[in-house]
């Protein structure tokens, strides 16, 4: 079967809601001259995201040969969803010619309920791409380096206390950075200021 390598991938953070997030990026080389059929591939969730956080993995190949992921431009061939930290796309039809390489993506959407400082990252298992005539390829994963980091984007505050306030006497509040979602901000380390200017009743 071709050799495969995993290509680096940009590392920026991501947001809540954010899609498309490019993860793996893998080259496939044929070792000889004969066209190889792949019919389906593997992906495993090895980041520390939850799979309820990751609402779709989606697998492209290159089809415009251009050697980078393209969106809107790349042929996606499989989308779904991780279950017990896997993704197995089957009935694929995605030609290695055999005087050339096929790049395959694999690109993640983000859930708009995450975990603020979560992490993104995924592989191809080993033997985790098969052929048509049933080989499979590497004995080792395949997995982009570098992970990407889940940022919550701090869109407002809420502020809670117990509801028990009197007059003239301390109260302990408390300040929560959210984003747009309702995620919790837990990174936040900003300084809050907080007004009490007002008419007691």
């Amino acid at each position: 079967p071709p050799d495969a390598v995993a290509n680096a991938v940009i590392t920026d953070s991501v947001s809540a809601g954010q899609n498309d997030v490019l993860m793996l990026d893998t080259a496939l080389t044929s070792n000889g001259t004969q066209d190889r059929t792949i019919n389906s591939v593997t992906v495993n969730n090895v980041g520390t995201t939850s799979d309820s956080e990751i609402s779709s993995v989606k697998l492209y190949y290159d089809s415009n040969n251009s050697g980078d992921y393209t969106p809107g431009v790349d042929t996606e061939v499989g989308s779904g969803t991780f279950v017990s930290g896997s993704k197995t796309f089957t009935g694929l039809n995605i030609v290695v010619p055999g005087s050339g390489t096929e790049d395959l993506y694999v690109a993640l959407g983000v859930a708009n309920t995450v975990d603020d400082a979560d992490t993104l990252d995924v592989e191809i298992p080993a033997n985790g791409i098969s052929f048509s005539d049933g080989a499979t390829i590497e004995d080792t994963a395949l997995n982009s380096s570098g992970t990407r980091l889940v940022s919550v984007v701090l869109d407002h505050f809420v502020i809670t206390h117990d509801g028990s306030a009197t007059a003239g006497s301390p109260e302990q509040v408390t300040v929560t950075a959210k984003d747009s979602y309702g995620n919790i901000k837990t990174s936040y380390t900003g300084t809050i200021t907080l007004d009490t200017n007002g008419t007691a009743s």
